[in-house]
C-alpha cells in the first residue's frame, strides 16, 4: 500500500475548509494498480496535467502555511489554478517535525491559439 492521499474538489480548500462551507473531499491510498469497485470503495485517480507541488516537512498544523506559499508561488510566477488539489501523507513519524506532506495543485493550461 502507498500513501495516504486527501484531494480537494474545490477552488478554495484552505479557506473553505475552516469556514463551514461544504467542501467535496476524496480520502484514499495510493494503489500500485487499478482494482474493481465495490460498495462505497472506489478506484479513482489524481487529476493529470502541469501541477506545481511543495513539499512540507512538519506539523498537519502548519500545512496552510505550506498551501499558502504554493498559492503565493503561482500567482508571483503566473500560474493559474485549475481548481483541485491534494495532499500526499508521508508515513507517520512520533516527532511532528520529520512528518512529510506533499501539497499539489492542478494548473491551468495556457489556451493554445489557432496559430500555434
Amino acid at each position: 500500500m502507498g500513501q495516504n492521499v486527501f484531494i480537494y474538489w474545490g477552488e478554495e480548500k484552505q479557506h473553505l475548509l475552516y469556514t463551514g462551507e461544504s467542501l467535496s473531499i476524496e480520502a484514499g491510498v495510493q494503489v500500485t494498480e487499478p482494482f474493481e469497485s465495490t460498495g462505497r470503495v472506489r478506484c479513482s485517480t489524481t487529476p493529470g496535467g502541469a501541477v506545481a507541488t511543495v513539499v512540507h516537512f512538519g506539523p498537519y498544523e502548519k500545512l496552510s502555511e505550506a498551501h499558502g506559499v504554493l498559492r503565493d508561488w503561482c500567482k508571483t510566477n503566473g500560474h493559474s489554478l485549475a481548481g483541485p488539489n491534494w495532499e500526499i501523507y508521508g508515513h507517520w513519524d512520533e516527532n511532528p517535525e520529520r512528518l512529510r506532506t506533499d501539497v499539489c495543485y492542478l494548473l491551468k493550461q495556457p489556451a493554445v491559439s489557432a496559430a500555434e
